[in-house]
């Protein structure tokens, strides 16, 4: 059994793309149709990860999602930066539910697509 056949399939597609290219998915969810991707400083710039995620997404054909970005600055003799990175595609009711995360106690969020 291949891995990606323990991911839930409405969002396999999308793991399977970002972690084709290389960004580091931590966790997703089919039925509320969310991906979380986490970053280090090490990796580029954070603004050069979040546009390169852009155009990732767009040449691929997703253009109707949300992408929300937590960035951690740690320090314990040197400074480190981590983001954490939500991307959120609509649900069949027309929502987007939104995780955040905070230190793995997460808390999810509905948001209205159309008015």
């Amino acid at each position: 059994m291949n891995w990606y056949d323990t991911i839930e399939e409405p969002i396999r597609p999308l793991v399977k793309l970002l972690r084709d290219n290389g960004y580091n998915t931590f966790t997703s969810c089919g039925h509320n149709m969310w991906v979380g991707i986490r970053w280090e400083q090490y990796v580029c710039p954070v603004d050069g990860f979040l546009e390169g995620l852009k155009h990732l997404l767009k040449n691929n054909g997703y253009d109707n999602y949300r992408i929300f970005c937590e960035i951690f600055h740690k320090g314990n003799g040197e400074h480190i930066e981590q983001a954490e990175v939500i991307i959120c595609l609509p649900r069949e009711d027309g929502y987007y539910s939104i995780a955040i995360f905070k230190q793995f106690n997460f808390s999810v969020a509905n948001l209205k697509t159309k008015e």
